[in-house]
């Protein structure tokens, strides 16, 4: 079993976000997309100060981010062969303009996913961000991802700053 992490585990964190980010999805459906209601994802509904919140969860395996508007950001991940991490770290202004960017270029918003259930194992990353006119929550299956360049981009964004939280924080 993991330590806590400012008196939480790691299971009991990602149960945590995993509710979360299900709350904003079913919240999101009486409500009309902004800024843009020509957007196809749902609104973000994150509250507060938090402006990203990523999670994929594979098998056994789990891999979270969390950032706040101040740049705080908290990242987490399992793995049974490397072990469980959380290390908490800084996202630098300039890495959320790039990432708000790469989102606006693809259409991040525009994105949705085509099917209800994925094929057996296959994973399916959510993001919810809220960042300057960016605020929307998209979910695709995996496969979705790789065969659409744009999501592609927009995931890999994500997971690159995810890894940067990661090299860098304590």
């Amino acid at each position: 079993m993991p330590e806590p992490h400012n008196g939480i585990s790691q299971p009991l964190a990602l149960a945590l976000m995993i509710g979360v980010l299900a709350g904003a999805s079913c919240s999101a459906k009486n409500r009309a997309n902004t800024p843009s209601a020509g957007n196809k994802a749902p609104p973000s509904n994150l509250s507060g100060t938090t402006v990203l919140v990523y999670g994929v969860g594979h098998r056994d395996s789990s891999v979270s981010l969390i950032v706040r508007a101040d740049g705080a950001a908290e990242y987490s991940a399992s793995d049974p062969k490397i072990g469980d991490k959380q290390v908490r770290g800084m996202v630098k202004p300039a890495e959320l303009a790039a990432l708000v960017a790469v989102l606006r270029q693809h259409r991040f918003c525009d994105l949705s996913s085509g099917r209800t259930e994925g094929v057996p194992d296959e994973a399916r990353p959510s993001i919810a961000v809220h960042i300057e006119d960016v605020d929307c929550k998209v979910e695709l299956w995996d496969n979705e991802i790789q065969d659409n360049p744009s999501a592609k981009a927009c995931l890999r964004a994500v997971e690159d700053l995810a890894s940067a939280v990661e090299k860098r924080g304590e």
